[in-house]
């Protein structure tokens, strides 16, 4: 026979969400200061778009190309409360970083077409679908390292 669970009751918690200081003085709960989660992505992707939101509302600008500054104190947002590896949190870091930058673009990747050396890119927008080779997509970035270097 399965073990039931008992929980508690929600009252039980030291925490609630609350959308503002007034409201949260206004009970007997305290304001928890990180976003709900969003039980759709795991938990190093939401723990980086949590730490992403509150920079953004905080001033923080999505990163240009050359600038890895955000990217940077994400990871070690990561490293420190996840205690995940240096690699696996700078590249939920970027993931995050770029999907923020990226989440009103009428273009996307098409993962599941895409191999290792060929990225299918899918415009909404124009209902076109292009494939890019991985020797393309390295002209395209030493064009652009080229052009930052000029500027």
């Amino acid at each position: 026979m399965p073990t039931m669970l008992n929980h508690a009751p929600r009252s039980a918690f030291p925490f609630s969400v609350q959308t503002s200081a007034a409201s949260a003085t206004a009970s007997n709960t305290m304001a928890c200061p990180i976003a709900a989660p969003d039980f759709g992505r795991d938990f190093l992707s939401d723990q980086a778009h949590q730490f992403l939101r509150l920079e953004l509302d905080n001033g923080a600008v999505i990163p240009s190309v050359r600038d890895n500054h955000l990217l940077s104190r994400c990871a070690n947002h990561l490293m420190a409360i996840c205690r995940c590896s240096q690699r696996t949190a700078e590249t939920y870091a970027a993931q995050a970083i770029a999907e923020l930058a990226s989440h009103r673009s009428s273009v996307a990747f098409d993962i599941d077409r895409s191999t290792t050396y060929c990225l299918f890119v899918n415009d909404r927008a124009s209902g076109t679908t292009r494939a890019i080779s991985a020797a393309e997509v390295l002209a395209l970035l030493r064009q652009a390292e080229a052009a930052a270097v000029a500027a």
